[in-house]
């Protein structure tokens, strides 16, 4: 490593530019006004075509009714009871998750969580999908 001090090239000034201006800056001459606004409120409200009272909004819910779900995906249990898996706003939706669901019952004895509990694939006798009011 070099311990020897660099000059500055030539021409480079070493001088910390002025904290404030030398002299007071003034946006006015001495003796200038204040121009006055080049339209009034009413005509900028004119010329914008601004209403003195804004119109009625109408009120919006903030989240929209939930569609009724039209297919059901249920599997019926080898003792004859029906546990819901879950339901859809379509069928082709409901056919999915079915087909998902048989998937997964196909794996190495996998027990499958359904309806808050979890069953044993060799217990469940179908799966059925069912279309709701449609």
């Amino acid at each position: 490593m070099n311990d020897r001090a660099v000059a500055p090239p030539p021409g480079f000034l070493l001088m910390e530019p002025p904290l404030s201006p030398s002299e007071p800056m003034d946006f006015l001459a001495p003796g200038e006004r204040i121009r006055q606004p080049l339209y009034t409120a009413a005509e900028i409200a004119q010329r914008w075509r601004i209403e003195s009272d804004p119109p009625e909004l109408e009120v919006v819910s903030a989240a929209p009714e939930p569609a009724p779900a039209a297919a059901t995906v249920y599997v019926r249990l080898a003792n004859g009871e029906r546990v819901t898996v879950g339901t859809h706003a379509t069928k082709e939706d409901a056919s999915f998750e079915a087909r998902m669901l048989t998937l997964r019952m196909g794996r190495d004895g996998e027990w499958l969580p359904v309806g808050g509990r979890y069953i044993r694939p060799d217990a469940i006798v179908s799966v059925d999908v069912e279309t709701l009011g449609v």
